[in-house]
């Protein structure tokens, strides 16, 4: 009523004595004006108003594509000083393909405008691989209604098995036919671990097939595949080969692969990840996943509006930084750090008494980039 009143006493001045032109300001200022009044008369009122402009709030977030799932979020984000983001499908395209490796004792790289001939490998080492990535998988071709062939499944492993099957002309399925279901076993990626393992059995023989973190991995290998496919006992040299190899990819932003097996004398597929002694590295791949073209300007629009974006991932330290650095949120002075050291410090401040100390604050402050971050770190209370 109120509300009403005064605008009519408004329109009335506007366009019936011409006092002054129409501005939209007056009205805005009934409207609040009816609401505090709505609100000191009943304040059984104030719980209705705060929730009708919180859904007011949430349904203009939602079209600037920000999905809002508690209303109360509406009212902090716009004294929001900081945002987290992921990396892979936020700040990244989410579409992945190999472009860098290493196998047989040398190095390749399928970025343009460089090329490379596997015909140089040997190939016994490239079914090898073929081997354990169509193995080591959970990614199939399928056959849209309309015909069209897509690929379905994690998309790391879908730039893997698109590299084998369109680089290599490997027949993944064929491969996946040759053994039965009671004669293989996968144990899904592991985040602790950070590895996936499948384990087949063929001809009285057991092979496990494993692919993670190389930081994990490269550790427990003790011996390498050869150019000539043969299995040879890694030596501090080759394993400094393997080291900057990994290094080399890392720091041009692509998510490095391990791919290793170990021959075990299994008769029958536990049921638990069973354990390995002494691994067997068959190849490093480099993944790549472009950045969005919009992202820089993004963050650069936040930085500007007093906002710092970090972000938190699961990749190892130079891939996160390099793509850090490439979207504009790693910048000089910056901090890079492990999730698991982040853990750390947080688990100290219980036991200082719940204040965080100043060294603390400083790493908060200046931290962009965290990576190796697990699951648990990815999420708020």
């Amino acid at each position: 009523t109120t509300f009403g009143v005064l605008s009519l006493k408004e329109l009335y001045m506007t366009f019936g004595l011409h006092a002054h032109a129409f501005y939209i300001k007056p009205f805005l200022d009934f409207l609040i004006v009816a609401v505090t009044i709505v609100v000191v008369a009943i304040p059984e009122g104030l719980p209705l108003a705060v929730t009708i402009s919180l859904a007011y709030s949430m349904k203009q977030m939602q079209r600037d594509n920000c999905l809002v799932r508690v209303l109360a979020a509406c009212e902090t984000m716009g004294g929001a000083n900081t945002i987290c983001s992921d990396k892979t499908g936020t700040l990244t395209t989410n579409r992945m393909s190999v472009v860098q490796g290493y196998i047989g004792e040398q190095s390749f790289d399928l970025t343009p405008p460089h090329g490379f001939d596997f015909a140089t490998v040997d190939q016994g080492l490239l079914a090898l691989l073929c081997e354990s990535v169509s193995l080591n998988s959970t990614v199939e071709q399928k056959v849209t209604d309309s015909g069209q062939k897509v690929w379905d499944g994690n998309k790391t492993e879908q730039g893997l098995l698109q590299f084998v099957v369109a680089r290599l002309h490997w027949d993944y399925k064929s491969t996946r036919r040759a053994y039965s279901r009671d004669a293989k076993k996968q144990w899904p990626f592991n985040s602790s671990k950070k590895r996936m393992t499948t384990m087949v059995l063929s001809e009285g023989r057991s092979r496990i097939f494993i692919k993670g973190a190389p930081e994990s991995l490269l550790c427990e290998c003790t011996a390498y595949m050869n150019a000539s496919n043969e299995e040879v006992s890694m030596t501090p040299e080759a394993r400094a080969i393997l080291e900057k190899s990994i290094t080399t990819m890392a720091s041009q932003g692509n998510r490095v692969l391990l791919f290793a097996k170990c021959d075990t004398s299994h008769t029958a597929i536990p049921d638990a990840e069973p354990e390995v002694d002494g691994l067997t590295c068959i190849a490093l791949l480099g993944i790549s996943d472009p950045i969005r073209p919009e992202v820089p300007a993004a963050v650069r629009q936040c930085q500007e509006s007093g906002i710092m974006v970090r972000m938190v991932t699961g990749d190892n330290m130079l891939t996160a930084q390099s793509i850090a650095r490439q979207c504009g949120i790693y910048q000089d002075g910056g901090l890079v750090m492990e999730g698991r050291q982040f853990r750390e410090l947080v688990e100290q401040i219980p036991a200082d008494n719940g204040h965080e100390s100043e060294a603390f604050k400083d790493i908060t402050e200046r931290l962009q980039v965290l990576a190796r971050s697990s699951p648990e770190d990815k999420q708020t209370s």
